[in-house]
């Protein structure tokens, strides 16, 4: 049973330097002149896999393909970069030499690089030569793809033609994920609530689908819970409930529920986080529902002493279920919602929820809580090979 996320999802921004090299390799139709074209990427040389929070953790290349293009977005060289079956290897790209790329057209003006997604995705004869960019740009891609670690979807592209410095041919991408990430590190209950015990925690109002490029899909956004009775039959995996498709995505589910001690609940692994991967486009702020059952509160006499403790309700005892919805985060707009690129996470310690916050169906009585925004970007790094 998966208890945790361990997808690296945080903002990242990536240089990659193209320099000439003193040869007679190309042709530039445009000027008549020769040259080479080299890059290299500059990242963290350690993998993440499996990790804690993300806020502090630089996005890892796990290859990618390079597409040059001309001035209207026509494809007129493609290179993949991966493993021994790839045009060239990670190591090499990233390495302090970087790899060079002959034969480029001296038509090309543009540079696009889609990271992490093997574009075998693409249906035939989108990202071929001849091509246009822009239909490489709109493919749209599920949330559900990631989950991953080499697949969390990185995109860029110049913003400018390539620039002639002396000898030397350069061109500038930011490469960025498309997604964004949200993480809660505990469920608290306030000195109100005596004991809970977490059956799942589900991602509500969120982008199904999203393009390479980065742009949602509008006709994708779920939103499950409307504050309707009956929708708390939709929070469960399963075929009955709203998740049996995202499944190591957007989700976890617990069995036996997780149990409170000290009126607190945190991942069964130590050190880790509950960590969503969410695509966005300032448009939406998701929300967390958790799903509780068996939830006791403490009672007091006049004085305010407490005398013991009962159930909340009747539904949150004999298999049935309650609910706490975090609705939004205090300085995350809502109409603008998450940004790609950017982490999102609620400290341990910040937030706690009572008995005015638990409801017999999701999103009925929402709240918001703290949540710290953390953006780390690659060192940008400009690298010339060896003439």
């Amino acid at each position: 049973m998966k208890t945790f996320r361990n997808v690296i999802m945080l903002a990242a921004a990536l240089v990659l330097g193209f320099t000439s090299c003193n040869n007679d390799d190309v042709i530039i139709e445009n000027n008549g002149e020769t040259k080479t074209l080299s890059f290299s990427i500059t990242q963290e040389s350690a993998p993440r896999a499996e990790v804690g929070k993300q806020g502090a953790t630089p996005v890892v290349f796990g290859g990618g393909t390079l597409f040059f293009t001309t001035s209207s977005g026509i494809i007129v060289k493609k290179i993949t970069i991966g493993d021994a079956s790839a045009d060239f290897l990670v190591t090499d790209a990233t390495s302090t030499t970087g790899i060079t790329i002959k034969n480029v057209p001296g038509t090309a003006t543009g540079a696009t690089l889609v990271g992490n997604t093997n574009l075998a995705i693409l249906p035939s004869g989108i990202g071929q030569i001849g091509g246009q960019i822009q239909a490489v740009k709109a493919h749209a891609i599920m949330v559900t793809s990631q989950s991953d670690i080499t697949k969390v979807n990185l995109y860029g592209e110049n913003s400018a033609p390539f620039v002639k410095v002396g000898d030397v041919y350069e061109c500038t991408i930011n490469l960025k994920p498309t997604i964004a990430r949200v993480e809660l590190s505990d469920i608290v209950g306030s000195e109100d609530i005596a004991s809970f015990k977490v059956e799942g925690i589900f991602i509500d109002k969120f982008y199904e689908q999203a393009q390479l490029g980065g742009a949602v899909v509008a006709g994708s956004f779920k939103a499950f819970a409307q504050g309707a009775t009956g929708n708390n039959l939709l929070f469960r995996p399963g075929t009955d409930g709203s998740y049996n498709n995202y499944a190591v995505a957007l989700y976890d589910w617990y069995t036996p529920a997780l149990e409170s001690a000290t009126n607190v609940v945190v991942p069964k692994t130590a050190d880790t986080v509950w960590g969503y991967n969410l695509f966005a486009n300032n448009s939406a702020t998701p929300q967390i529902i958790i799903r509780l059952s068996e939830v006791y509160v403490n009672e007091r006499d006049a004085e305010g002493n407490f005398t013991g403790n009962t159930f909340l309700h009747p539904n949150s005892v004999g298999g049935k279920s309650s609910f706490v919805t975090i609705k939004g985060f205090v300085e995350v707009n809502k109409l603008t919602g998450f940004e790609a690129g950017y982490v999102y996470t609620v400290d341990a310690d910040t937030w706690a929820f009572g008995p005015e916050n638990i409801t017999e169906e999701p999103d009925m009585q929402s709240i918001d809580v703290a949540v710290r925004v953390t953006v780390v970007n690659w060192i940008p790094k400009k690298v010339t090979p060896e003439l």
